[in-house]
């Protein structure tokens, strides 16, 4: 960084390690604490993509490919999101978050799917409860910013 001082000109070296530090946790975007996610998506890459995005930011993840094992993990271990598919082998992601609305109420739902843009279907997953909707055709860096409103960063 240059800076004028009087007549002069000159250089002043920031303080390198101090600085690296801030951009790096700034970069990293990581959580004060770890909030422990819950993927429901039914194909294995894109399970795993996500899994390796978020756990670069500092998100341990647990991933289930069906609406029942997502319902059954649930009763048995504590969240603090839900990033839920609605295309699912056994049924439709709405029905998993009418479910997680009446057992699970204070687990704030984001819907993350691959049908696009639907007004219709984001007022419904609103309507049901759901604190976000992130289409899979977006970057994964959208759905880290929706993470991030939703649990209030």
């Amino acid at each position: 960084m240059r800076k004028l001082s009087g007549n002069q000109l000159r250089i002043i070296q920031p303080d390198r390690q101090r600085n690296e530090g801030k951009m790096r946790r700034a970069r990293a975007g990581a959580p004060k604490r770890k909030h422990r996610l819950l993927v429901v998506e039914d194909e294995a890459p894109v399970q795993q993509t996500l899994e390796m995005f978020l756990g670069h930011y500092g998100y341990p993840v647990v991933k289930v490919a069906t609406g029942k094992e997502a319902l059954e993990k649930l009763d048995d271990e504590r969240f603090d999101l839900m990033i839920l598919d609605l295309i699912l082998p056994d049924m439709h992601g709405l029905t998993v978050l009418d479910a997680v609305q009446a057992n699970h109420p204070r687990l704030p739902v984001i819907i993350f799917t691959g049908l696009g843009y639907d007004e219709d279907l984001i007022r419904q997953a609103h309507n049901r409860g759901a604190a976000g909707f992130v289409s899979k055709q977006l970057s994964l860096k959208q759905l880290l910013l929706e993470i991030h409103r939703v649990l209030d960063y």
